[in-house]
């Protein structure tokens, strides 16, 4: 089944949108990252440790944790609401849907959150393939069935 059965002239998000909204994500969610580092109590070198994940001791174990919870919530959840995309995707017009052209469950944005380390693993050709597939799919979405499309141009039949 695609998506060409429940949309009308669909228009996929491509590559560099798609990469602009992944570098959009990181930047607003290390901002986020950092600002929840102050307000814990946290220096600005603590926030940045814990944010990029380096040399982390035992003594900021927690805050890693609470970081860690927030990140992922960030990539699971906000693609489930009725936004259907994170804000960088937002901010890229972009949208992740079902392949009815609904948004998609909180299941199924797990499943699309976990894949995307697969994506990862050899020099990022998950991601790559968004390149060269038809529908501008990379194999994360695939494995979720998932689509990335423009939000301005998608109507349901």
């Amino acid at each position: 089944m695609s998506i060409r059965q429940h949309v009308l002239h669909p228009e996929f998000g491509g590559f560099w949108s798609r990469l602009i909204a992944s570098f959009l994500d990181f930047s607003i969610l290390s901002i986020l990252l950092l600002g929840l580092g102050k307000l814990i109590g946290l220096t600005t070198a603590e926030a940045m440790e814990v944010v990029s994940g380096l040399n982390v001791g035992m003594d900021l174990a927690q805050e890693q944790s609470l970081f860690y919870i927030v990140t992922i919530a960030y990539y699971i959840i906000l693609p489930a609401t009725p936004l259907r995309a994170t804000l960088g995707k937002l901010v890229m017009r972009l949208q992740i849907v079902n392949v009815q052209g609904d948004r998609i469950s909180i299941l199924r944005s797990t499943g699309r959150y976990l894949s995307s380390f697969v994506s990862s693993v050899i020099l990022f050709a998950g991601f790559l393939l968004i390149v060269f597939h038809p529908e501008k799919r990379g194999l994360h979405d695939l494995m979720a069935n998932t689509y990335v499309m423009k939000r301005d141009h998608f109507i349901k039949k």
